[in-house]
């Protein structure tokens, strides 16, 4: 519509990350194909149009733009690109079932919100506060969650926190068990690198 080209293009998508578990996956394949179409079709916007573009598609469109660490406003679609300073390995897990982002938002309630206020860029880098207003939500419309959390958190993580809307976490520190035993579903151990984060083998 904004190139006003009729041109047919064939897409193939193969999902790699669970739907409804947080983790952005329709929003980065949104991110993916504007940027895909952008150099199929010679490259005619600006990353800031494209997003201007992903935000009318989505909040976290915008994100995926990024350089994949950002500080993030608004509904979160603004961000300002920080430096990643971070030097640990994180593992994200998710149980065999899934959250309707719509319906964890439904019933969210202001009185959910944390009380803690929301740190700046640099303030979060020097002292990291980790926190999810929509867990409370979330673990009312699937009680499983509760007990799925403390089980990670018996595990031997020090950080259990929900991704976005649910229902995969993201845990930090070294667990007291085989990775196998993570049991349900491991999405991935990620390690960081020089070159960014990545899934490792186990």
């Amino acid at each position: 519509e904004k190139l006003g080209s009729h041109d047919p293009v064939a897409i193939h998508l193969q999902k790699n990350i669970p739907q409804q578990s947080g983790l952005g996956g329709g929003s980065s394949n949104a991110a993916t194909t504007l940027w895909g179409l952008n150099n199929l079709f010679g490259k005619p916007f600006s990353l800031e149009e494209l997003i201007i573009m992903g935000k009318q598609i989505g909040s976290d469109v915008p994100f995926f733009f990024s350089n994949g660490f950002a500080y993030c406003t608004a509904k979160g679609e603004r961000f300002v690109n920080i430096a990643d300073s971070f030097d640990f390995s994180a593992y994200l897990v998710k149980p065999p079932y899934s959250l309707s982002t719509p319906i964890v938002y439904h019933h969210f309630r202001t009185e959910y919100q944390s009380k803690c206020p929301p740190p700046q860029p640099d303030e979060f880098l020097a002292h990291p506060i980790y926190f999810n207003d929509l867990e409370k939500s979330a673990k009312q419309i699937e009680p499983r969650l509760q007990q799925y959390t403390a089980n990670l958190k018996s595990r031997g993580f020090h950080t259990v926190v929900m991704t976005g809307s649910g229902t995969a976490h993201f845990c930090l520190g070294k667990p007291n068990c085989s990775v196998a035993d993570l049991h349900p579903i491991v999405v991935a151990p990620c390690i960081k690198s020089e070159q960014g984060w990545f899934p490792r083998p186990y």
